[in-house]
């Protein structure tokens, strides 16, 4: 006879330490295997992109155009990348529209919206970004997304308090039940990581040198000395509603989350001011390239080694989980802000939004 299959643990694990009714602190251990090197050493460059898209599903694309770039910049080439930033936008913002639509109306009593998400996935590549634009103002935001993304905070809580939708609506919930004394749950100052824009010749060699040089570095990345957060609050930082909202209420779940509306609204209106800030990549040394490509979740970075004859020496990959669920990173910073109550536990992981499947468990402090 066959024996019980097994339940593989998560491989995220966050224990949140309680006291007196509030989240106090949080112990987090991600333990996923550094599978990319194995599964590329010794494989033509050209055959990696395919290899790392068929295992990293999650953000397919992405790892696809990461792949593709770190392996012709370590070649000294400088490749189109048009298809590709293009591809990964549209993962981007499929990752967005999948909590807005299917995701997260459970948690509001509402019912999923599959045929919006049907008729986004059937439209041509060409109509994408209209046809985006069109289902958030049908079911999103009641109003243009042009229109929208002009609010100041007072509008943007007026529009919170009188729309039906579920964006507007977990923002009015969240403003009522959990923010009365004026600050976001969760808020940290923990500093970003810098935007794939942002990237020079120089952050890029030394990123690569600690990519290469430090055994723990893409399980525990750090920073300047310090671990940082990536990811769509990083991005859209500087974009008026969250300058407003992160000024009068801090940077917390609801800065997340509201960041996440924000940047599908920009995709839909600017794509090609999105796409162009999305890829970069970098000849580091002769032979190795290091390619940076933003997620819905954050950066994510490739580096490849090739030897003379394009074949794979070495192969790193850090994804944008790993720094934000760094176990001194700003998890565990927003876990000790003093407004952060254990329903919110959830809500605070869900905002950073992990590439794996993760376990929660609350002790008391």
């Amino acid at each position: 006879m066959a024996g019980a299959p097994v339940a593989r643990p998560a491989p995220l694990h966050i224990v949140f330490a309680v006291h007196d009714g509030s989240i106090v602190d949080a112990r987090i251990a991600l333990q996923r295997p550094a599978i990319a090197r194995r599964l590329v050493l010794g494989q033509c460059y050209d055959q990696v992109p395919a290899r790392l898209a068929l295992v990293y599903h999650v953000c397919a694309n992405a790892h696809r155009a990461a792949a593709h770039h770190a392996c012709a910049a370590a070649l000294g080439e400088n490749p189109s990348t048009s298809d590709q930033t293009w591809a990964v936008l549209r993962e981007c913002a499929f990752e967005h529209v999948w909590r807005w639509w299917i995701e997260w109306p459970k948690a509001l009593q509402k019912e999923p919206d599959f045929a919006s998400m049907r008729t986004l996935r059937a439209c041509q590549a060409e109509d994408f970004c209209p046809t985006l634009a069109r289902l958030m103002e049908t079911t999103l935001l009641r109003e243009p997304p042009a229109v929208w993304l002009k609010k100041d905070l007072a509008a943007l809580l007026a529009w919170a308090e009188r729309t039906d939708t579920v964006p507007a609506s977990w923002l009015r919930q969240h403003l009522k039940q959990h923010m009365l004394e004026n600050e976001d749950p969760g808020a940290t100052n923990a500093p970003f990581l810098p935007s794939v824009a942002a990237w020079n010749e120089h952050l890029a060699h030394t990123l690569a040198l600690r990519m290469c040089d430090e055994s723990t570095f893409c399980l525990y990345p750090h920073w300047q000395g310090t671990p940082r957060q990536t990811g769509t609050l990083a991005r859209c930082a500087s974009h008026p509603i969250m300058t407003a909202w992160r000024q009068r209420f801090g940077s917390g779940i609801g800065a997340r989350v509201l960041a996440r509306l924000v940047e599908l609204a920009l995709i839909a209106t600017s794509p090609q001011r999105v796409a162009a800030a999305m890829v970069r990549a970098f000849t580091v040394a002769s032979g190795v390239g290091l390619a940076l490509v933003e997620t819905a979740r954050g950066v994510l970075c490739h580096l490849a080694q090739l030897d003379r004859d394009g074949v794979v020496a070495d192969y790193a990959v850090l994804a944008p989980t790993e720094w934000n669920f760094h176990p001194q990173g700003v998890l565990t910073t927003a876990s000790r802000s003093a407004t952060l109550s254990p329903a919110l536990g959830p809500w605070l992981v869900r905002s950073l939004d992990p590439c794996v499947a993760f376990t929660l468990e609350y002790q008391n402090a």
